[in-house]
């Protein structure tokens, strides 16, 4: 077995002392996809085993939110988003879903956290704020990430509802 390259509860230590991602980027390494691997661990078995099928796309179910979110088209954003954020926002959603659906998922993270869309850019759910950020990391009260222009951090507690990205589209 080899060993991991992204230490993901070094990353959570590093957060929680106030030093970010830096360490683990440095290594060049990608959390996303461990940290996604990691994430059907922490749920329950009985969460385990619900079928995603009955659940709305509201609730925790990563792969109703990459379905969702498939459905748009980068060159035809919802009324009121300007084409530019349009374009970024959808391609953040898209990412964040994939590659840290599940991990979020498992620490409780809602749609609305994750997908949620303010008025003012920058002030929605973490999709909402990456501005193509690729480097990322979740607990359970605190989302994290960096870029090469910007830094963030997203407590949980402090959100409000936002509508979600695909319900601008109705």
């Amino acid at each position: 077995m080899s060993a991991l390259a992204f230490d993901p509860y070094a990353a959570l230590a590093d957060i929680e002392n106030g030093q970010g991602l830096r360490a683990n980027r440095a290594s060049g390494a990608n959390p996303g996809p461990i940290l996604a691997r990691l994430a059907p661990l922490a749920l329950s078995p009985a969460q385990n085993s619900n079928p995603r099928a009955l659940l709305p796309v509201t609730a925790l179910d990563p792969i109703a939110w990459v379905t969702a979110l498939s459905s748009f088209e980068a060159s035809r954003p919802p009324g009121g988003i300007a084409l530019d954020r349009w374009r970024i926002l959808l391609a953040d959603a898209r990412w964040l879903a994939r590659s840290h659906g599940e991990a979020a998922a498992a620490f409780g993270w809602s749609a609305s956290g994750l997908f949620g869309i303010d008025p003012m850019p920058g002030w929605g759910g973490v999709a909402d704020r990456l501005e193509g950020a690729r480097c990322l990391a979740f607990t359970a009260s605190v989302a994290h990430w960096q870029g090469n222009d910007c830094e963030g951090w997203l407590w949980r507690r402090t959100l409000t509802p936002k509508p979600l990205l695909w319900e601008l589209a109705q």
